[in-house]
C-alpha cells in the first residue's frame, strides 16, 4: 500500500512464494486489515475482489501523521508496519519544449521548479502518465474521441540530483532527495520520447506527477525501479526491493503528489 493524502485507503494482500516455487501469487481474500492512527483504530478494510478498501466513509490520510497497519489471515503469520504521510510540495514553475528527432520521435524536455523545505530531510519523485485519444469523425459532422492508450513514460535526466535515471538508464519514476539542496529553490530538467501512432488523428494528455515520499516510499520506489531495469538482463546485479513489513514482505508507505495536466 502506497497511501496518500489525496486518496482513500487501498491495500493489496497476497501470499509470497519462494524464488524456486512455480506456483501462482494469489491474493488473500479473507484477511483482517486494520489501519491505526497512533493507538486509535481509524478504519477496518474489506475485500472488493482485488484490494482491501474502507467499508464506509473514512477520511484520507493526513499529512504529518504516522499510521500503522495490522493484517492477519488464517494459516498465516500476522504482519504489521507503520509510516508517515508527508506533506505535498507544489511545483512553482513548469515549462515544456519539444523538438522532432531524426527517427520521427518527439523529444520533449520538461523544466520544473520547486521550493524545498528548510531543515528537514525530504524525498521526491517525478513521473508522467500519458493518455492518447483517437479523434474520429461521426455521422453528425462532428468528432468523437476514444481513449486508445494509457501508459507511464520512461524519463531521462542528466541532473546529478537524480539517483536512478541517467541518459542510458531511463526510469518511469525519477527519484532524488534533498541532501544537496536543503531549503533551496531548485530547478530540475528531464526529457522523454514519444511516437505518433501512424494513420490516426489523435491528441495526447500528459499528467505530470511530482511526489513527496516518506523515506520508506522513496527507498521502495528507487529499488523497485532498479529491479525493473535489471529484470531479464543476465549481466545485471540482482536487486533486492525494499520491504518494511514486519513478519512479511511488501511496502506500507506514505507519499503525496502534486499533479499537473498538459
Amino acid at each position: 500500500s502506497l497511501f496518500s493524502n489525496q486518496g482513500s485507503w487501498e491495500v493489496n494482500v497476497s501470499r509470497s512464494l519462494s524464488v524456486l516455487d512455480n506456483g501462482e501469487l494469489k491474493n488473500i481474500d479473507n484477511a483482517f486489515v486494520s489501519i491505526f492512527d497512533g493507538n486509535n483504530l481509524l478504519t477496518t478494510l474489506t475485500y472488493d475482489g482485488e484490494n482491501y478498501i474502507p467499508a464506509g466513509v473514512t477520511p484520507p490520510p493526513t499529512s504529518g501523521k504516522t499510521y500503522r497497519i495490522e493484517v492477519s489471515a488464517p494459516n498465516y503469520k500476522s504482519v504489521t508496519s507503520e509510516d508517515i504521510c508527508p506533506a505535498t510540495i507544489p511545483l512553482l514553475v513548469i515549462d515544456t519544449s519539444s523538438v522532432l528527432g531524426s527517427f520521427g520521435e518527439t523529444i520533449t524536455t520538461v523544466d520544473i521548479t520547486f521550493q524545498d523545505p528548510v531543515g528537514s530531510t525530504n524525498y521526491y519523485g517525478i513521473a508522467i502518465t500519458t493518455s492518447r485519444y483517437d479523434i474520429i469523425p461521426n455521422t453528425s459532422g462532428g468528432f468523437d474521441t476514444t481513449l486508445s492508450d494509457v501508459k507511464d513514460l520512461d524519463l531521462n535526466s542528466t541532473n546529478p540530483l537524480i539517483d536512478n535515471g541517467g541518459t542510458d538508464n531511463p526510469a518511469q519514476t525519477l527519484t532524488f532527495k534533498d541532501n544537496l539542496i536543503d531549503g533551496e529553490r531548485t530547478k530540475i530538467s528531464f526529457s522523454y520520447l514519444t511516437f505518433k501512432n501512424p494513420g490516426t488523428t489523435e491528441y495526447i494528455v500528459n499528467k505530470l506527477k511530482f511526489y513527496s515520499f516518506s523515506e520508506a516510499s522513496y527507498k521502495y520506489t528507487k529499488s523497485y525501479q532498479a529491479f525493473i531495469n535489471a529484470d531479464g538482463n543476465p549481466f545485471a546485479e540482482p536487486v533486492q526491493v525494499l520491504t518494511n513489513i514486519e513478519n512479511g514482505l511488501g511496502i506500507f508507505g506514505g507519499r503525496s503528489v502534486f499533479e499537473f495536466e498538459y
